[in-house]
């Protein structure tokens, strides 16, 4: 989660306007998607897409005070 937070430091100074770290997440995720649509067969976008949308939700959690999602292992 550190690292959304900084590099949602980052972007807000590129982009002179606030960024969040949940939304770097949610961009991040969007980014995986669009490779794996290039490259289907590349396995490691659909795992980080579902990594950084793991973080949103997480990151979401911590700020609305909600539990984080718990997969049924």
């Amino acid at each position: 989660e550190m690292m959304m937070i900084r590099t949602a430091e980052v972007w807000s100074g590129i982009l002179n306007r606030p960024v969040t770290a949940q939304q770097v997440s949610l961009c991040m995720a969007g980014l995986k998607l669009v490779r794996a649509a290039q490259t289907p067969g590349h396995e490691d976008s659909y795992v980080d897409a579902i990594g950084y949308m793991s973080m949103a939700g997480e990151i979401i959690g911590d700020v609305a005070g909600v539990a984080p999602l718990k997969s049924n292992e």
